[in-house]
């Protein structure tokens, strides 16, 4: 299959690379996509994406997300995970509004449903 996003890495970038997967710098996560993006630079290794997934323990889609990553948006991009846009406050309140739209005016998450044991599940020996 041919591949549709080609990863071709500079001197520089591939050094920077090398260096980081040297020193260990950084969580494992980003030293596995600076790996990956090692392995997937055309005048490098250029392995296809299930050699690198098998080798690395990860899923060929991530493999094909870090090199689509570095085509679209650049090697900053490939290197980092994706960032977000999601406001702390306003993600919290819509999670305490959806718990509380289960319960009536009247009632409250914490006194919403009493125990009430029946004597019909007593047992008696």
């Amino acid at each position: 299959m041919r591949k549709q996003h080609l990863v071709k890495l500079t001197d520089k970038q591939r050094l920077e690379l090398y260096q980081t997967i040297k020193k260990t710098q950084g969580s494992p996560r980003k030293i596995k996509r600076d790996q990956i993006l090692l392995k997937t630079d055309i005048i490098g290794f250029n392995w296809v994406e299930t050699k690198i997934a098998k080798t690395f323990d990860c899923k060929f889609q991530f493999v094909e997300k870090i090199r689509n990553r570095f085509n679209e948006f650049g090697f900053e991009a490939a290197l980092h995970e994706r960032q977000y846009k999601s406001d702390s406050k306003k993600n919290s309140q819509q999670r305490t509004r959806s718990k509380d739209h289960c319960f009536t005016e009247n009632q409250t998450a914490s006194s919403s449903f009493p125990l009430v044991f029946s004597s019909s599940y007593e047992t008696s020996y």
